[in-house]
């Protein structure tokens, strides 16, 4: 059993400090590195991408909820990029749980956002919501598309604890 697979019993408490293993800004950074990187040569097709994918981000903070499995989530977000014609660009899943020292270290093998994770969401649970379309180069849209959030389950919903700026207007790197 690796430090990621354990399962922890720590709950998130409102007002508690999540330790991180770099400072807020650095946290900042190292994500505004990996929001979008899109060359803007096709506009349009950025564009669209990038509002697919913004879109399956939206859908994805309002879908976490207390009782709401992560497959469900996940089949819900598929028929999503599905409709936009973009699902065959997914990269991976849709989020992740945190762990107790990092973001990697004891994180809950249980509470992927994946589709064959059946786990049902809880108040006090951290995950990410974080879908990311993958075009490659030569195709129209070329380029990836993230927008990342983490959020903790509250009693009614969920609290979003970093709401940084997304979609294209927010990340797209003239080329």
């Amino acid at each position: 059993m690796t430090p990621e697979d354990r399962p922890s019993t720590l709950r998130y408490r409102n007002g508690a400090k999540a330790p991180l293993p770099f400072s807020a800004a650095e946290y900042a950074r190292r994500l505004g590195g990996l929001r979008a990187e899109m060359a803007a040569r096709d506009l349009p097709a950025v564009l669209l991408t990038s509002m697919a994918n913004v879109a399956a981000h939206e859908l994805g903070l309002a879908s976490i909820r207390p009782g709401a499995s992560c497959g469900a989530i996940c089949a819900e977000l598929n028929r999503l990029l599905a409709g936009e014609g973009v699902l065959g660009h997914r990269a991976f899943g849709y989020g992740h749980s945190f762990g107790v020292l990092s973001h990697y270290y004891g994180r809950e093998v249980g509470l992927e956002l994946r589709e064959d994770v059946d786990t049902v969401l809880e108040p006090g649970m951290v995950v990410s919501m974080e879908p990311m379309l993958r075009v490659a180069a030569g195709e129209p849209g070329a380029g990836g598309y993230r927008e990342h959030d983490i959020l903790v389950v509250t009693d009614d919903g969920a609290e979003n604890l970093t709401g940084f700026p997304y979609g294209p207007e927010a990340n797209v790197i003239a080329a």
